[in-house]
């Protein structure tokens, strides 16, 4: 009976042959395993796997888990969450990327998350939409709601480095794309993901990135030097205090001209109403 790694290594060889853009970018990570990881994961760099989650899958039910777990990488999950719950975001994520998997025709274990009113939406857009999760629970590493695997945030430490894991996700992702394109009788990749391709070669500007980093830093506090840190005045240093920063009022527009009109509105409207509830619960 192979072990766990060695049937993950083979899985990864046949996507090679079958799939090469799924192949292609699962070598792109190295496999760990992990008791403390129920199903398996993935940060950007490593594909963590539990043992015994891998010996209860089919050869065709690892080779869709591990297409999952690269497409978490190709839409840069594990550098967006921002200050979202784990838990939830996972979930949102998930009907997402098991709904091109399954295009893909790939086999996924039998619980999967794939809800037909979530097609053709972002994982932005899902999450406003799920309901809060119980307390309790929903950390990193915490559960795997959808059973198909988690997707953890990356280790960069500011915005700069989750930059450049992006930057190195969408070279690999077009790099594994024009492989694919080149590998001739094994066909072409599905219209939504292709559409993913098409996008990072020709990138638009994510407006509802840009809205969320406009408004998350007008919640919390930052520093002053009005009221300066007094434990570190018995030393004779004079440092910044930290204020409580009260936002002030916010004013938003939105375009009503007729190319705008129905289903964007309703969509502009759910986005700012979810970053609002998340960074300004008590004046929403």
């Amino acid at each position: 009976m192979k072990t766990a790694i060695e049937r993950i290594t083979k899985q990864r060889a046949q996507l090679i042959l079958s799939q090469p853009f799924f192949g292609t970018l699962a070598l792109r990570l190295r496999t760990v395993e992990r008791q403390d990881i129920q199903t398996m994961a993935v940060d950007g760099k490593s594909l963590f796997y539990n043992p015994g989650f891998v010996d209860r899958m089919t050869d065709e039910e690892l080779r869709g888990v591990i297409a999952h777990e690269v497409m978490h990488c190709v839409h840069h999950h594990m550098t967006r969450r921002g200050s979202r719950d784990p838990k939830k975001w996972n979930i949102a994520t998930d009907h997402v990327i098991n709904h091109e998997i399954k295009t893909a025709r790939f086999t996924l274990p039998a619980n999967h998350l794939d809800n037909p009113q979530y097609h053709g939406m972002t994982s932005d857009a899902i999450y406003n939409r799920l309901p809060e999760q119980p307390q309790g629970g929903g950390g990193q590493g915490d559960g795997d709601p959808g059973g198909c695997g988690e997707v953890l945030d990356g280790d960069a430490q500011n915005e700069a480095e989750r930059g450049e894991i992006e930057r190195d996700w969408k070279q690999a992702t077009i790099t594994a794309a024009e492989q694919q394109a080149a590998s001739r009788g094994i066909g072409s990749l599905p219209g939504s993901i292709q559409q993913i391709v098409d996008e990072l070669r020709n990138p638009r500007v994510d407006w509802r990135a840009s809205l969320r980093r406009f408004l998350e830093p007008t919640h919390g506090a930052e520093e002053t030097w009005s009221r300066p840190n007094r434990r570190f005045i018995g030393a004779g240093l004079i440092l910044p205090g930290r204020e409580h920063v009260e936002p002030g009022p916010l004013a938003v527009m939105v375009d009503t001209s007729g190319s705008c009109m129905g289903d964007p509105i309703q969509i502009f409207c759910n986005e700012l109403a979810g970053i609002l509830d998340e960074v300004r619960p008590e004046k929403t």
